[in-house]
């Protein structure tokens, strides 16, 4: 029950902050005074970045499917349903078809080698899969749900979608995790597409750890065939990338 009074309050919160983004007369019983008050004290910046990077897909006519990587709680989800796939109602002139979660839906694995940390445990940031699709409610048509632990799943799953993919959203914290992701979308993605971590300055920030470490040996790897833009980084822990295919960089694109 407290999950659910929790996503009430924010889907409250995420509604009030668009009618405030968007210019949307506000409703002649006192919240003109209150949402800044209230805003500041809730404000989830992930928000801000699914919204922003709603307008670049948009701006550069970019369509395709959302993944998401670690799913618990379903907040980034909704995230994107609300901004990335509503096209109608935020004006965006690109279509992103479909929603994609890949997540255990036992929480973390057992940490092993430089993936330890304090604040990790196993079992930690667990959600059933069935509670996640209840959160997905009317919009559930339009979100697969990949259950299973990545090196279990991915190297077998069939990636039978036709769109590439326009923003691939990394929160499985480990090193390990973030690898074996990373791995599958390689040859999947669209140019210009995003790539976030939501867990960067995890590990005290430290380049040889986590998803700083994984990014790293990512970007080595297919050095000859894909680049990497910076993006921007977003509160609290995040960082954002543009994925670039070399072949076709400094070329003009219909």
């Amino acid at each position: 029950m407290s999950r659910i009074i929790s996503q009430i309050h924010q889907d409250l919160i995420d509604f009030i902050k668009r009618l405030c983004v968007r210019g949307t007369p506000m409703p002649r019983f006192g919240l003109r005074q209150v949402v800044p008050s209230l805003l500041a004290k809730n404000r989830d910046h992930r928000f801000d970045f699914f919204s922003w990077t709603a307008n670049y897909l948009s701006a550069n006519y970019i369509d395709g499917v959302y993944v998401e990587f670690g799913c618990c709680g379903a907040v980034t989800m909704r995230y994107a349903l609300n901004t990335l796939g509503k096209p109608a109602a935020y004006g965006l002139r690109n279509h992103i078809s479909h929603f994609f979660a890949f997540d255990s839906f036992e929480g973390l694995p057992e940490a092993s080698g430089l993936d330890r940390q304090k604040c990790f445990s196993k079992g930690k940031f667990s959600m059933s899969e069935e509670a996640f699709k209840r959160l997905m409610r009317r919009d559930l048509y339009r979100v697969t749900t990949i259950k299973g632990f990545y090196q279990d799943t991915l190297p077998h799953y069939e990636w039978q979608e036709k769109n590439g993919i326009a923003l691939a959203y990394f929160d499985c914290d480990y090193y390990e995790s973030t690898k074996n992701a990373l791995e599958f979308i390689k040859d999947k993605m669209n140019h210009g597409a995003v790539i976030a971590f939501d867990d960067w300055q995890m590990y005290y920030g430290d380049p040889k750890r986590g998803q700083k470490k994984a990014m790293t040996e990512f970007r080595e790897q297919y050095q000859k065939t894909i680049y990497l833009e910076p993006f921007f980084p977003f509160p609290p822990l995040g960082m954002s990338f543009i994925y670039l295919k070399k072949e076709l960089m400094g070329s003009p694109l219909e």
